[in-house]
């Protein structure tokens, strides 16, 4: 692809379920995602075209603690902002203290269904 690349890095502070890579919102009308891990070498995930148009939407799961990569390209030399959503759902009983569970609804990191977090310590219940 002759379109230019960003990398954004996501560090994970518990296991996550699902996670939710999506550029739908776009400006830039066709774009590629490629979920790898911190140093880029190995490719976890990858989309093009399953979002909104020819926009990316990737779900990867059962995604373990640490460091990653997420890598925007421009397909086909095709520009415009990126606006890309990040969300994790992570399991029932999971430690929910990390600042990525605060935002609301711009959280990275979310509680499964009806459980909220609450408790001392904090959990996803």
């Amino acid at each position: 692809s002759t379109g230019e690349d960003i990398a954004y890095g996501l560090s994970l502070p518990v296991p996550v379920a699902s996670l939710v890579i999506d550029t739908s919102a776009s400006a830039h009308t066709d774009t590629q995602l490629s979920f790898r891990d911190a140093s880029c070498g190995v490719e976890l995930g990858c989309d093009e075209d399953s979002g909104t148009g020819t926009r990316s939407l990737l779900t990867v799961t059962n995604v373990p603690v640490g460091n990653y990569s997420i890598i925007v390209d421009g397909y086909g030399g095709t520009d415009g902002a990126i606006s890309m959503s990040v969300i994790g759902t992570v399991a029932a009983g999971t430690d929910c203290s990390s600042p990525l569970f605060t935002g609301g609804a711009n959280a990275v990191l979310r509680c499964p269904g009806t459980t909220t977090c609450t408790g001392t310590p904090l959990v996803c219940q």
